[in-house]
């Protein structure tokens, strides 16, 4: 009776795990079917999100292209109206320029152009080695120096300009790529002349 109850145990469990393995491959061959569908419906829904970040990536580039142009327009503009915005609002001035490396050498030549067409009389343009070998100091009217202020600062520059020139100013080298920062720095220039003679 022994033998018989123990094999009468082994085939109940044999049987039930017969049952499960049925049933589990079973319900994978019935899933798959499934899986397959939620597959298809996230590759739709991942093609429908593509396609509406490619309309609106267009649409982006269209702006940028559309501001783009606005801003060459703008800048063409200001290339314009630059020198009649700024003409004769110096006048009779005397300007020291000066710069600290060959970088800034075309920015020096631009400057002095665009002093030129503000009225200036005097313009000297000097790189900092330049300046420090002449010790006369000549009466400015303004300062410009093209670079970082520590930069010149730390050589003395501006101990020895102080008091001297109505203005020191620093120019750095972003302040050239905008006419309008160039127009807005003339025109506080002449109000600063304007301020010291009253």
């Amino acid at each position: 009776m022994v033998i018989d109850l123990r094999y009468q145990i082994i085939t109940v469990v044999i049987i039930f795990l017969s049952l499960g393995i049925g049933i589990l491959i079973g319900s994978s061959m019935v899933g798959e079917e499934g899986v397959i569908k939620e597959q298809k419906r996230l590759i739709s829904r991942l093609e429908t999100d593509f396609n509406q970040l490619r309309q609106n990536n267009q649409q982006f580039q269209n702006q940028v292209q559309s501001l783009q142009e606005k801003l060459e327009t703008n800048h063409k503009f200001q290339e314009k109206i630059l020198p009649l915005v700024i003409k004769d609002k110096i006048n009779g001035s005397k300007v020291l320029v000066v710069y600290n490396n060959d970088d800034f050498k075309e920015k020096a030549a631009k400057m002095k152009q665009i002093l030129r067409i503000a009225g200036s009389d005097k313009i000297t343009i000097k790189t900092v080695n330049n300046l420090k070998e002449n010790s006369k100091i000549e009466t400015y009217d303004y300062l410009i120096c093209l670079g970082k202020e520590e930069f010149f600062v730390d050589r003395g520059i501006k101990n020895k300009f102080q008091g001297i020139v109505k203005r020191i100013s620093y120019l750095s080298e972003s302040f050239f790529m905008s006419n309008r920062k160039l127009i807005k720095y003339i025109l506080e220039l002449n109000k600063g002349l304007d301020d010291n003679v009253k």
